[in-house]
């Protein structure tokens, strides 16, 4: 498989959840928070048309009284194996509700400055149990039914911190983010043993992250409902219990990209 559209994955998108939202938010807290990586290519197999890759990637959370909107860009300058160099940059901005229940969201996706897919839409469920919709904007006219256990990124993000709190090592569940028209994913999540996060070298802002438990996870996301058995896309991740990744790996099959943190601004949190 060769493909750069889903190398902005970030792990705010990642993740999934078993338990109610309202128990989530009982033990776990997000900081809101820009985060800065760096981006460069990592494993690269004989049969990969992409050789080599570097850029950036921003993340940035930020959480109010009524929900969470998260802002992330990725810039890869990426070889192919003949030679030719191009850019891919991915926007993505959305919006979700603390009931868990209204999701808005814009993707973009740019190949040397030509716009390649742009998603403008919002998902909603009615209740909680009951089967919701996507209705896009861009492409107009279109929509998408989710099943009821569908959950949207930041509560899959604090529901698998939860579960990594908790001691769980494997557990799947369907997620959609946003970033496809037909988006549904079946997420499989392989959590290992905790870390302490160390103290960062050379960057102040990453200090206060010195002393913060963490997970490594992998994460394998499946088109939803399909049985397949071999993923779209995995991802290796080391999560700190702020939500805050330290190191990411976006494994395409052929080749990986490796996201490295470099500096944090840490924004303010809500007094709700």
């Amino acid at each position: 498989m060769v493909t750069v559209r889903r190398e902005g994955i970030p792990v705010l998108l990642l993740l999934f959840v078993l338990f109610p939202f309202q128990e989530t938010l009982a033990g776990t807290k997000l900081a809101s928070h820009r985060a800065y990586y760096s981006a460069a290519i990592g494993e690269v197999k004989n049969t990969s048309q992409i050789v080599d890759a570097n850029g950036g990637m921003v993340m940035e959370l930020t959480e109010s009284c009524e929900g969470w909107e998260s802002v992330q860009g990725t810039r890869l300058v990426l070889l192919n194996s003949r030679g030719d160099e191009f850019l891919a940059d991915v926007h993505y901005t959305s919006w979700e509700s603390r009931d868990g229940l209204q999701f808005h969201f814009n993707y973009v996706h740019r190949s040397n400055g030509q716009i390649q897919e742009e998603l403008l839409g919002r998902a909603t469920f009615p209740a909680r149990g009951e089967a919701g919709r996507v209705t896009f904007s861009k492409p107009s006219k279109t929509s998408l039914a989710l099943p009821a256990s569908v959950r949207f990124p930041t509560e899959h993000l604090l529901g698998l911190l939860e579960q990594a709190e908790a001691g769980t090592q494997i557990y799947e569940a369907p997620l959609y983010d946003g970033t496809k028209v037909d988006g549904l994913y079946d997420v499989n999540a392989f959590i290992g043993k905790p870390f302490i996060a160390k103290p960062a070298e050379g960057e102040a802002s990453l200090g206060r992250l010195a002393g913060e438990r963490g997970w490594p996870m992998r994460l394998a996301y499946f088109p939803f409902g399909t049985g397949d058995a071999v993923p779209e896309v995995e991802i290796s991740i080391r999560l700190l219990e702020s939500g805050i990744a330290e190191r990411m790996v976006f494994d395409h099959g052929d080749f990986t990209i490796i996201g490295t943190l470099e500096r944090i601004d840490w924004l303010p949190q809500p007094d709700c």
